[in-house]
């Protein structure tokens, strides 16, 4: 599908806005880990990066949603489609996942050690060692 889009786009650039992949929490509805959210950074960015064409990529998120933003999302959802609550919780949980970074740690996820990595190859900087953040505020 990425060389579709590419043929179709023909000599114009592409410009990705929003790359990402959430991290579901164990047992979720979700489903995903640091590993998938990991792995899908590193192929789409190598994939993406390695072409040309390729002008620009956002990464959706650098920090998870937080737990307010997500609990008001989740009220309002469920008081205006309240037969939607099995479809609300999977949305609430995915936007608690986005993110380089994990709120309420303010630790990074080994996607961040991709993106870094993804850089490293594009521009021959240099690696750097796992990337320790301060927490980040939660609201």
């Amino acid at each position: 599908e990425i060389d579709h889009l590419f043929e179709m786009s023909g000599d114009l650039p592409v410009v990705v806005q929003e790359l990402g992949c959430t991290v579901g929490p164990e047992g979720g509805v979700i489903g995903g880990s640091d590993e998938n959210q990991r792995l899908m950074a590193e192929v789409m960015l190598e994939e993406f990066l390695g072409r040309e064409q390729c002008r620009w990529i956002s990464w959706f998120k650098a920090v998870s949603f937080s737990e307010v933003f997500a609990d008001a999302w989740r009220q309002l959802l469920l008081e205006t489609e309240p037969e939607l609550a099995d479809w609300v919780d999977a949305f609430v949980e995915n936007l608690r996942g986005y993110g380089f970074f994990d709120r309420a740690t303010g630790e990074a996820k080994p996607a961040f050690g991709a993106f870094l990595n993804a850089l490293e190859d594009l521009y021959g900087l240099p690696r750097v060692p796992p990337y320790r953040s301060r927490p980040v505020a939660t609201e």
